[in-house]
């Protein structure tokens, strides 16, 4: 649930500026970073004079830091917008989640790919699976390969404008190999063929009847739209 104060309520109405503001403060070697109470792991400890979770920072973390003023109403018509399109009731606020991240300890600035936290519950394909992109139909392993060696790096996917209702080519955006978890086999048949899709459960499938939806929450009944 997204709660507003009243002089922001007053910026949407009138026309007003929101400033927004991305911060995450500089953490030395050794340095105690406290955590919220649910980012516990195996590497965090428990301060029983704070009565709070920490882990050690084993890298130096810089101070980063942005400040921007974007209209009121349209970024929060565009927050609107996307819950409604992809069943989504929330936000990433990514200087939140890398603020209580301990992913720095794998961090190297002098590296081409960079290993800090990019996302959370980030959905998956299996590393064969093949993806359609302006150089042919290439395996999600090759992508990654492609880009770990060079980041700026261009490969546009195939993809499915909703708005526009057409398919079109977007630049891929950033490929990272981080979970492990349990995956889902699909079998969708279309015009007597069957196609295979193996995804972790969570990642959104585009279907005709009901717009995206997470794997394991497809039905027979759900018309999976094909390229």
């Amino acid at each position: 649930m997204i709660k507003l104060k009243s002089k922001d309520i007053k910026n949407v109405r009138y026309g007003g500026d929101w400033e927004l503001k991305f911060e995450i403060p500089e953490v030395n070697i050794g340095q105690r970073v406290y955590l919220d109470a649910n980012s516990t792991d195996m590497d965090s400890q428990y301060d029983k004079k704070e009565k709070k979770w920490y882990y050690i920072a084993k890298k130096y973390r810089p101070l980063e830091k942005t400040i921007k003023k974007v209209k009121a109403k349209e970024l929060l018509q565009l927050i609107a917008k996307n819950m409604c399109e992809n069943a989504e009731p929330g936000i990433q606020n990514i200087d939140i989640a890398r603020k209580y991240s301990n992913s720095d300890y794998v961090y190297d600035p002098n590296d081409i790919y960079d290993s800090r936290i990019i996302g959370t519950n980030a959905c998956c394909l299996v590393e064969e699976s093949v993806i359609m992109t302006d150089r042919g139909s290439i395996s999600i392993r090759e992508i990654y390969e492609i880009l770990l060696k060079n980041p700026k790096e261009e490969i546009l996917a195939m993809s499915y404008n909703v708005e526009g209702q057409k398919y079109e080519f977007k630049p891929i955006l950033s490929s990272w190999q981080k979970r492990d978890d349990a995956t889902v086999e699909l079998e969708i048949e279309e015009s007597g063929k069957i196609y295979k899709i193996e995804c972790s459960g969570d990642h959104p499938i585009m279907t005709k009847n009901r717009g995206y939806v997470q794997a394991k929450s497809l039905t027979y009944n759900d018309d999976i739209m094909i390229f």
